[in-house]
């Protein structure tokens, strides 16, 4: 189980972890916009990893 599992975080967790394994990037504007909320739930937390994620290339 994905440890955000259970939370609004998993699916952007699950994502971020997909995107990592799999080596795909781009900008997601959704993400992004998410990811630029102030906060720490989890939800924001993995949205800004996936972003980052993502942008690594």
């Amino acid at each position: 189980m994905h440890p955000a599992a259970g939370t609004q975080g998993a699916a952007p967790a699950i994502a971020a972890d997909s995107a990592q394994l799999s080596g795909a990037h781009g900008e997601l504007p959704e993400v992004t916009a998410l990811a630029q909320r102030p906060g720490s739930a989890q939800l924001v937390k993995q949205a800004r990893r996936l972003r980052d994620t993502a942008a690594v290339r």
